[in-house]
């Protein structure tokens, strides 16, 4: 015999529904439960992130801070400095030049030469001088630095005319050359009309944010630098960069033979070094490494600020990126 449902009271009815509205709401509750375990794990892992990004960013000021100490009272030598406690200064090793010892263990190359600190940061140590720099008034560095990323002919001349108009402190157009009219038609930000304070302002010269092989993975920042130097390149510390990125031909030939002043061949350090800090930092995420540049310029005439700090760039990179392991010198030497 058939019971119709109709006919049950209601709370017959309804005990049908019980068990699957237990069961709904215990899944709820197991969502609601994973979502909140999920979202303390991230945070957790957020907090310990940050906490060892802190720590990193006082390793790097601490070993800033000894670096900037060691280069400043340092003695130099051809090539470098040497960290040894027991040089003592002398003035016209920068004119002349002293020899560094073969065997010197306190010999700093200004060629990229690297040391670890105890913090477990290393340090390479590379002078400007050896570098390209984009405010120099000798054009055919710029010219040669310009074709070696593939531009040539009227291509090459162009960026190198827009270049030296962008920095002048004229308004008389070059050549090939841009200044603040060309600008105004393309709603760009007019010519600074001074020299570049960073690698990267160049990308606001017309044409030079149009060639993409200067920018790729930074390379424009490793071989140049903004020094505003009377003198060219100083082929006598040229960066493994410099040298990678020109043949020894030109180095030779054409950069030589365009400028004939005392010092080109010279491996006196000059008043602006280029410092690269590698700071290794295990987190949540795997293995990185923040690399942090900086420039540091002598200033002997203020002795109230004998030096300026002119921040680079920072990135971040694989822990592969630069093997601490390999570097064994330290950066302050036993005994110091």
């Amino acid at each position: 015999m058939t019971v119709d449902q109709s006919q049950k009271p209601p709370r017959e009815r309804s005990a049908g529904i019980v068990l699957p509205m237990v069961l709904v709401f215990v899944l709820v509750f197991a969502a609601i439960a994973m979502i909140g375990v999920r979202a303390s794990r991230s945070g957790q892992a957020l907090v310990l992130m940050q906490q060892q990004d802190i720590a990193a960013e006082r390793a790097l000021m601490t070993t800033e801070s000894r670096t900037l100490f060691l280069w400043l009272t340092a003695q130099p030598l051809l090539g470098g400095i040497t960290l040894s406690e027991d040089a003592k200064f002398n003035a016209l090793s920068l004119q002349d030049g002293l020899k560094a010892p073969s065997d010197d263990s306190n010999f700093w190359s200004a060629r990229g030469g690297m040391r670890l600190d105890s913090t477990g940061i290393v340090v390479r140590y590379q002078d400007t001088g050896g570098l390209i720099s984009l405010n120099s008034n000798i054009e055919p560095e710029i010219r040669v630095l310009l074709e070696a990323f593939d531009q040539s002919g009227n291509d090459a001349a162009r960026l190198e005319a827009r270049l030296l108009d962008y920095t002048d402190a004229n308004n008389n157009r070059r050549f090939l050359g841009a200044e603040a009219p060309a600008y105004r038609l393309l709603n760009r930000p007019a010519p600074s009309q001074s020299p570049l304070r960073s690698a990267m302002e160049a990308q606001n010269i017309l044409g030079w944010d149009e060639v993409p092989v200067l920018w790729h993975n930074e390379r424009l920042i490793t071989v140049t630098t903004t020094d505003t130097r009377s003198i060219g390149l100083v082929t006598g510390l040229i960066a493994p960069e410099v040298r990678a990125l020109l043949t020894d031909k030109v180095i030779e030939e054409e950069l030589n033979e365009s400028d004939t002043m005392f010092g080109r061949r010279q491996a006196s350090p000059t008043a602006r070094a280029r410092f690269s800090f590698y700071a290794p930092v295990t987190g949540p995420s795997g293995a990185r490494l923040i690399e942090r540049i900086i420039e540091v310029e002598r200033r002997a005439i203020a002795p109230d600020r004998p030096f300026y700090r002119f921040f680079i760039g920072e990135r971040r990179q694989p822990q592969d990126y630069n093997d601490a392991s390999t570097i064994t010198e330290p950066l302050i030497p036993s005994g110091t």
